[in-house]
């Protein structure tokens, strides 16, 4: 099937769905940009010609970590099941999955940025100068703290 006639295009069944022309290219390995829950309306940019919002589906604004998005199932609730599904019929098929994953920030940002996961319970997971202030080694705002013992 072309990639323009795919039922599920975009989501996880649809790797399924194009897993016999994988094989027909001689792929043994597909690395997935990160395909957990992240934010993909973080930044104000518009198209400049129809003025519509812009979004970042890069997906390296993490909201929840191991939560695999939503928007890439092909129902309701069902995304841990049909991530699941994908990663085993990738296998079954002789092909490796490698996951891209961002660690080191979050969609958090800095001061000043939105509360979605982690600063709900307490902003200890984020590196903090003496004064306080978040440290942005990552330049996206925020650094994780992954020295705590609780990250």
């Amino acid at each position: 099937k072309s990639s323009n006639t795919l039922d599920r295009k975009g989501t996880f069944l649809g790797v399924i769905e194009k897993m016999a022309h994988l094989r027909e290219l001689g792929v043994n390995c597909v690395e997935l940009l990160p395909v957990y829950e992240f934010n993909e309306m973080e930044y104000e940019r518009e198209n400049p010609k129809t003025k519509k919002k812009l979004c970042n589906y890069w997906g390296y604004s993490t909201e929840f970590f191991m939560a695999p998005m939503a928007r890439y199932a092909t129902k309701n609730g069902s995304a841990v099941v049909q991530f699941k599904e994908m990663v085993r019929e990738l296998h079954r098929n002789g092909i490796e999955v490698v996951l891209d994953v961002v660690y080191n920030h979050t969609a958090e940002m800095g001061k000043g940025g939105p509360t979605i996961s982690f600063r709900v319970v307490d902003d200890f997971w984020y590196i903090k100068s003496p004064r306080g202030e978040y440290m942005n080694f990552s330049g996206c705002g925020n650094t994780f703290n992954c020295n705590h013992p609780f990250v």
